[in-house]
């Protein structure tokens, strides 16, 4: 999702820092939070929180994803 790589893409990304996400086709929606920013095995990584709204569902889903940034700039799922 491109609301979730400006949090772990972004250089200045914060702490606490929300994007959230709308699909008017669909009815569904969400937010993201960088929840914890952490360096493993010498990688820069970010753990992003998922809250995921689907249309007619009454509670979200929630994911939680760590993402570590390689030498060569691409970030994989840890």
């Amino acid at each position: 999702l491109a609301a979730a790589a400006k949090l772990y893409r972004g250089v200045a990304a914060t702490l606490g820092e929300v994007e959230t996400w709308a699909n008017a086709e669909s009815g569904n929606g969400g937010q993201i939070e960088l929840v914890r920013i952490f360096d493993h095995k010498g990688l820069p990584c970010r753990r992003l929180q998922h809250d995921i709204k689907i249309k007619d569902v009454r509670d979200p889903f929630r994911y939680l994803f760590d993402r570590c940034k390689l030498p060569s700039g691409e970030w994989k799922l840890l």
